[in-house]
């Protein structure tokens, strides 16, 4: 009955308090209009910002058109002809009077303020301009020239839109004659200045800024001049996060225009409710803790001792009993967390008794499945010695066949020496090297901090073994395995260093996902079963590291305690 009404209680207090308001705030929350707002005005600014950059395109297309019209017109190439070849004054005269009438006429076919400088290969040259108070000077058309790329016959666009004591600014084009019509037409460059009608000095509209950035990424125009000329990356990272970026580009000539809008504009008075609406918030939270406090007062000083008990036995103490006292409900609480350690402490030992006979039996398990073929191969190898009457290296090759066959029937759990564990290999190393032939070298350091330390039997014999099978077939020439033991901090690391063909990615992804029947090589159960048996052996420190790289070789690196002892 008590549980019941304290249950009331406080959900009751939790709807009126807490719920029921933050539900209200989830209504009038205007977040969603925010973020759709936000997206409305982006889907209408990207239109307009690449509805101008088609635009501006298309002018600088046009400009591009006159430029090249210009210099392929044949009546303006025969009057420059005339008017570079001529000594009559008359003729002269005419021909520049005929030159001028062409750019006039293609004029016409655009309502841009502009300026014509034809340049010929005497270095004169003849200027034509619709604005008569703002003209390029000769010197600055060619200072121009010079910064052009020398491509004949290509219309090129200047990287600037500033141009003399224009307000306005301007694109600049430049054209070089090609050979053929140079030769003819004696005509060398024409360079041709617009004014971009599209491009204005308005304000700042509600504090958008807009930025068209040249092909070397410096600012070429802005409604912001003060940043015109400088780069414009340094100027993008400060808009990233308060400001909506938007970005079209002029194929034409490899420009980008940006408008940078501050989300404050676009969602105006999103700002004061929301103010309110925290504000809201953080009462109804505060009124809530307020609430909570008082109310169980009464309850989180009984819990708290619980609680503490609890994390000790999360960290596998099992002893702690908690002190049966308190109310009813809590009483019961406290006598049913002490009957439930006391049956997990039961149930661990019962858990960890099944495991370790578990491991024993899988080690078991595992010890008897590693590696047969060696043995059959070393059988074969034997008999066909025997056949050929070679009787003392049949005799060599006994002894080492037997010091491997006495080392593989010792139980795991037998730890032996450095010094022993080295005489195995070599053993192991000679009878490969009758089946083999001397395809490689083998070597094996060890340091003397090991000299008083043991390892565990039959744990280096199957990587050296993947090391001879399968680093050393297919290498062209001698190849080399070295084996180290070195100490460091408390720990011994094993390293198996081959220089063969390595293991291509995709294997060594999958060396370690279990053991595959009937494969050979880092596919095959010797391995695999290394590695089991140093995480069963030692789950906090033994492990098994394999590096490979194709062409150069495989490192195999294994980690174990230091354990110091001495062989009786």
């Amino acid at each position: 009955m008590i549980q019941s009404s304290i249950t009331k209680k406080h959900i009751i207090a939790f709807l009126l308090i807490l719920v029921i308001p933050l539900f209200l705030v989830i209504i009038a929350n205007s977040w969603l209009f925010r973020e759709e707002a936000i997206q409305i005005a982006k889907e209408r600014s990207e239109e307009v910002s690449e509805l101008f950059a088609e635009s501006l395109n298309r002018e600088v297309e046009d400009f591009a058109f006159y430029t090249s019209a210009l210099l392929n017109d044949l009546v303006l190439q025969e009057h420059a002809r005339v008017f570079t070849t001529t000594n009559d004054d008359v003729m002269k005269y005419q021909a520049s009077q005929g030159l001028q009438g062409v750019v006039s006429w293609f004029f016409r076919f655009t309502t841009s303020i502009g300026s014509v400088f034809l340049f010929f290969e005497d270095d004169s040259y003849l200027q034509y301009s619709n604005d008569s108070s703002n003209v390029l000077t000769e010197n600055l058309a060619r200072s121009l020239i010079e910064q052009a790329p020398d491509d004949k016959g290509e219309v090129y666009c200047f990287d600037t839109l500033k141009i003399a004591n224009r307000s306005r600014p301007v694109l600049t084009m430049l054209v070089h004659a090609p050979s053929d019509i140079r030769t003819t037409t004696n005509l060398k460059t024409i360079l041709v200045s617009f004014q971009a009608s599209l491009l204005t000095t308005a304000e700042k509209e509600n504090g958008m800024n807009e930025y068209l950035i040249g092909r070397d990424g410096t600012i070429l125009y802005s409604n912001d001049s003060i940043h015109v000329g400088e780069l414009f990356d340094p100027i993008l990272n400060k808009y990233q996060e308060d400001y909506l970026i938007l970005s079209s580009t002029i194929p034409s000539i490899g420009w980008n225009y940006y408008q940078a809008i501050p989300y404050q504009s676009l969602t105006h008075g999103m700002g004061i409710i929301m103010r309110y609406v925290y504000l809201a918030l953080a009462i109804s939270v505060l009124l809530f803790l307020v609430y909570t406090r008082t109310f169980f007062s009464s309850i989180i000083r009984p819990l708290h001792s619980v609680i503490k008990r609890m994390d000790r036995v999360a960290e596998g103490d099992f002893s702690v009993q908690v002190r049966e006292s308190g109310s009813a409900e809590f009483l019961h609480l406290e006598r049913t967390f002490n009957s439930m350690v006391q049956r997990i402490k039961t149930l661990t030992d019962q858990l960890l008794k099944n495991q370790q006979e578990q491991s024993r039996l899988e080690l078991e398990a595992l010890r008897y499945r590693m590696n047969p073929h060696f043995i059959l191969n070393t059988l074969n190898s034997m008999t066909i010695m025997a056949g050929i009457a070679k009787a003392e290296s049949l005799k060599k090759m006994s002894k080492a066949m037997t010091k491997i066959m006495q080392q593989t029937l010792k139980d795991d759990t037998t730890l032996i020496s450095y010094d022993q564990e080295k005489e195995y290999l070599e053993s192991y190393i000679y009878i490969s090297t009758i089946r083999f032939g001397n395809r490689f070298t083998f070597t094996m350091h060890i340091d003397e901090e090991l000299k008083t330390s043991l390892l565990p039997t039959m744990l280096l014999q199957p990587l050296v073994e993947n090391s001879i099978l399968h680093g050393m077939r297919g290498k062209q020439g001698i190849g080399s395995i070295v084996v180290s033991a070195q100490y460091y901090d408390r720990h011994v690391i094993l390293k198996v260093e081959d220089d063969g063909v390595g293991i291509p990615q995709e294997i060594l992804d999958q060396l370690f996902e279990g053991p595959k029947e009937g494969k050979r090589g880092f596919n095959q159960i010797g391995l695999y079963a290394v590695k089991r048996r140093l995480n069963l052996a030692y789950p906090e420190i033994g492990d098994l590291i394999v590096e490979s790289t194709v062409g150069r070789g495989t490192t195999v690196t294994l980690i174990l305690p230091f354990i110091a002892g001495v062989l009786l």
